[in-house]
């Protein structure tokens, strides 16, 4: 396992930090504190291959964040997918177009950490390819499922270190390890899912081998996302991550707080939470850490990401970059942003589509030239989201966003 320092000393006492300042993530230093949140996007190949799309759509948000985290990639052919179109990296032949999207991000000056998941029992046997789910105890959530043995777990333990193997060798700067959202490693970690009588009854067991077997396996950073809780007193508790996290720090180099387990299901947890961010549950979950912690959750404001700074190192941003990917330049610049109106529709539903926005018409098609500059009359046909949106902007369009491209340009130039 790599040998590193904590990069705080135990009585490290945090200071205020600005939105715009880098930070260092394990040696990896990040141009400013935001972070695009990993999103499924269904935009992969259905073998896992990052398309054009995808890398366009990652380039495109890649201009002003410090850091991308990937949606979560799944790490065999067997029984680790949780959606169709998702991001692969099981084999060794994904490696050459899983560069072609490091290297896009790294020339529009971002890093770019890989988040790994096995989805357990949130999947279904039509998306693993005809297997039986399987999970630390037979708890269904959708179908059937088995309960893991020994050897199951040890395999599992093993893909995520080949996993991880294969991200560094395609050039990603870090590996997130997804342990929230009631997917595999959240699941032996929570009491709700976890009825086991063996020594991985005790979660930690389970994510601390797992941790231990990619660390040996890498150089780069590794960090763990987790809820900090699941919103149902039989869950895991802001209390109990911390714990958690306090046992198997010496193994990471940061921690990604989120919320929620299994539901509601098709849905964005932080859509039913009133306050930007979980940042309540995270001050707990950070008492007395000496790593770094990324801190998501319904962010929209440069209010909201400064409230989260007050807690935690870096701000992870999710439907708000897909409402507008200009956000970060445009909150240095104080310049209008285009909000996310926390509709939860276009953006989620991903076993039968690709993802989209109701105020952003040109997430998804980010590889398309742009519009043709036309004079004239224009007529807007249908009084949707979208329809309004095109009617607002159309009369002013060029006229403002050539002022907001060259407010812009002046500034990444």
């Amino acid at each position: 396992m790599k040998k590193r320092e904590s990069l705080f000393k135990p009585e490290f006492k945090r200071e205020s930090v600005h939105l715009f300042e880098p930070v260092n993530i394990d040696g990896v230093t990040i141009r400013n504190r935001i972070a695009l949140s990993p999103m499924v996007t269904n935009f992969a190949t259905p073998d896992g291959y990052p398309t054009d799309e995808y890398i366009a759509y990652i380039a495109r948000r890649a201009r002003h964040v410090g850091l991308i985290i990937t949606e979560y990639t799944y790490i065999d052919r067997i029984d680790s997918r949780g959606s169709p179109n998702q991001l692969g990296i099981y084999s060794d032949e994904l490696i050459p177009k899983l560069n072609r999207l490091v290297s896009v991000v790294h020339g529009n000056g971002a890093r770019i950490f890989i988040q790994l998941v096995h989805a357990g029992r949130k999947t279904r046997r039509n998306i693993i390819w005809g297997n039986t789910p399987i999970a630390p105890s037979k708890i269904p959530l959708f179908e059937d499922i088995r309960e893991m043995t020994e050897e199951d777990i040890e395999r599992v333990i093993n893909e995520f270190a080949e996993a991880a193997k294969r991200a560094e060798r395609a050039g990603f700067d870090g590996i997130e390890i997804h342990g929230a959202h009631g997917y595999l490693v959240a699941q032996f970690l929570s009491p709700a899912t976890n009825k086991r009588r063996d020594k991985y009854g005790n979660g930690v067991v389970f994510l601390s081998e797992l941790l231990k077997a990619v660390r040996t396996a890498v150089s780069i950073p590794v960090g763990l996302r987790i809820s900090a809780t699941e919103f149902d007193p039989s869950g895991l508790t802001p209390q109990r991550v911390h714990e958690i996290v306090k046992e198997v720090e010496p193994l990471l180099s940061y921690v990604h707080i989120s919320a929620g387990r299994d539901g509601p299901l098709g849905s964005s947890m932080p859509f039913y939470y009133k306050r930007p961010a979980f940042i309540e549950e995270a001050r707990i979950v950070r008492e007395g850490l000496r790593i770094p912690m990324f801190l998501v959750g319904s962010v929209v404001t440069l209010d909201d990401a400064e409230k989260v700074l007050d807690t935690a190192d870096v701000v992870v941003i999710g439907r708000q970059l897909l409402a507008d990917p200009d956000w970060p330049i445009k909150v240095k610049l104080g310049l209008p942003i285009r909000s996310c109106i926390r509709c939860n529709q276009s953006c989620r539903g991903f076993m039968t589509r690709e993802v989209r926005c109701d105020v952003n018409p040109e997430l998804g098609w980010e590889i398309l030239p742009p519009l043709p500059r036309v004079t004239g009359q224009v007529r807007v046909i249908g009084g949707g989201v979208m329809g309004l949106e095109a009617a607002r902007v159309q009369p002013v369009r060029a006229l403002r966003l050539n002022f907001m491209r060259r407010r812009i340009d002046s500034v990444v130039n």
